[in-house]
């Protein structure tokens, strides 16, 4: 599985880094079964004027392309939020194609 994250118009730090990693093992967990290549791309914009930051998360594989969306004045906050909707949403399409589902969020 492949992770990317790239930030616009953010600082980056190590610590945010790490907080992204560790959420976005939460989505790990949902392709175990799944033919590779997964690639996942985590983006973090930053609009300074308006004291707001957008996440977003794009998942490409064989049986998906899934993304989410989430914005606020919080980076690590929103980025909670990304995770969390991209796994409801993933949870969502597993079942709409009739997968089992090993996580719970």
């Amino acid at each position: 599985m492949y992770k990317k994250i790239t930030f616009r118009s953010v600082d980056h730090s190590q610590a945010l880094k790490e907080h992204i990693v560790q959420k976005a093992e939460k989505l790990d967990k949902f392709f175990k079964r799944e033919p590779l290549p997964i690639d996942i791309e985590i983006v973090l914009d930053g609009h300074y004027e308006k004291h707001l930051y957008e996440a977003e998360v794009i998942i490409r594989s064989k049986n998906y392309h899934l993304i989410a969306h989430s914005q606020g004045s919080d980076m690590y906050s929103i980025i909670d939020e990304v995770i969390n909707k991209m796994a409801r949403e993933i949870a969502h399409k597993k079942e709409e194609m009739g997968h089992d589902i090993h996580y719970h969020a």
